[in-house]
Parts: C-alpha cells; sequence; structure tokens
C-alpha cells in the first residue's frame, strides 16, 4: 500500500481543512462523520503492516491526528476553544489584551446548547476554567 495521502498533512494546521469544511462554529455532523470513516479507513496501520517502517510511522501519526481533529470538530463545546485558539484569542495560561470577543460562558453554552438541541443539567460545569 502506498503511503498516507497528503491531504491529511494539513491536520496539524487546521482540523477543518482535513474534513474539507468551512471554518465555522457549525459543523453538520453527516458529512464530517462520512469524511471520518473514509480517511480512518484509508490511514488505519492495519493497512500498512508490510509498508516499510517509516510508512507505518507516518500512517499511525496521520491517524492519530485524524482522530484529535474529528474528536475536537464532532463535540461543540471543544469546537468553540479550538476555533478561538486557531484565531488568536486563546492562549493557555494567557488573557490577550483585546479580544475580538467578548461572550460570557454562560451565553455562549446557551447559544450551543440551542443550536445543537443538547440537554445539559449544568452546562457551565464542561467549561474549562
Amino acid at each position: 500500500m502506498s503511503a498516507p495521502s497528503q491531504a491529511t498533512n494539513r491536520s496539524a494546521a487546521d482540523y477543518f481543512a482535513v474534513f474539507g469544511l468551512p471554518r465555522k462554529l457549525c459543523v453538520e455532523m453527516s458529512p464530517l462523520e462520512q469524511k471520518f470513516l473514509q480517511l480512518s479507513w484509508k490511514l488505519h496501520p492495519d493497512n500498512f503492516v508490510n509498508a516499510p517502517d517509516e510508512e507505518r510511522e507516518l500512517s499511525l501519526k496521520r491517524s492519530s491526528e485524524l482522530n484529535d481533529a474529528y474528536r475536537v470538530l464532532r463535540d461543540p463545546l471543544a469546537r468553540v476553544e479550538y476555533l478561538l485558539e486557531i484565531e488568536g484569542q486563546r492562549k493557555e495560561g494567557k488573557k490577550n489584551s483585546k479580544p475580538r470577543l467578548n461572550f460570557s460562558k454562560k451565553f455562549l453554552t446557551e447559544r450551543i446548547t440551542r443550536r445543537t438541541g443538547a440537554k445539559q443539567e449544568n452546562p457551565a460545569e464542561t467549561w474549562p476554567n
């Protein structure tokens, strides 16, 4: 089997690009899941058992990156965090002096809950401190 596709080479830079999705808060789950299943089957390390060591390691790395991207994009709260991070608004342990968005966690949680129809007893508890 040949080396893993270059299409997943972008995953380290942009999870949305991996799945060919626009960079936005609302993501349709069906296309995301379909693309994930397609790529995970193509990149699965079992397909590279007889390949050279370098290709096996690359397959494992790309498969892991794909799983990370899917895990973030399918979860609305993780997606918000990721979007803020890639837009330069969230630096771990640092506060930006001029944030472009100034929404409270409660407000964002309510909007996500309304949009996704998710029901949680206390959604504010799911936000990182």
